[in-house]
């Protein structure tokens, strides 16, 4: 009988035990449930963002490119345009169209150095806000 009861006992010890580490996995399991929908709800307003930049970037790509065989291609940031002065005024597009209208081409290093002098003219010694990349180049015909 003393060996039934020593059973009985051991058996409730080790029951009970077992019912704690199950208890305890089982709240670890629903915290990690937890952070995974948190992560993947994070996860799915990223794609839904990225989605809606790629469809308004893709709305701004013409369908048909012109035909620019031989004439020059300039590519910039908006460091460029956005290029301010110490009052704050942006070097703009208008200003930037301008140049690029009435300065004869001659070579891509020319309009590359042109804007960048007439960049750092339009500064008047303020620190860039922005970086700046220019690429301009000729489609050979």
């Amino acid at each position: 009988m003393a060996a039934l009861i020593l059973a009985l006992v051991i058996y409730i010890f080790v029951r009970n035990r077992m019912a704690a580490r199950l208890k305890k996995a089982h709240e670890e399991l629903k915290m990690a449930y937890d952070r995974l929908e948190e992560t993947t709800a994070a996860k799915e307003r990223m794609e839904s963002e990225l989605r809606i930049a790629r469809d308004i970037q893709m709305s701004m790509v013409p369908s048909v490119f012109p035909d620019i065989k031989g004439q020059p291609l300039f590519i910039y940031t908006d460091g460029l345009n956005e290029a301010e002065n110490k009052e704050l005024q942006q070097f703009g597009d208008e200003h930037l169209l301008d140049l690029l209208r009435h300065t004869p081409f001659s070579s891509a290093r020319q309009v590359i150095e042109l804007l960048s002098a007439e960049v750092e003219a339009h500064r008047q010694g303020a620190e860039p806000n922005d970086d700046l990349t220019m690429l301009c180049l000729r489609i050979a015909p």
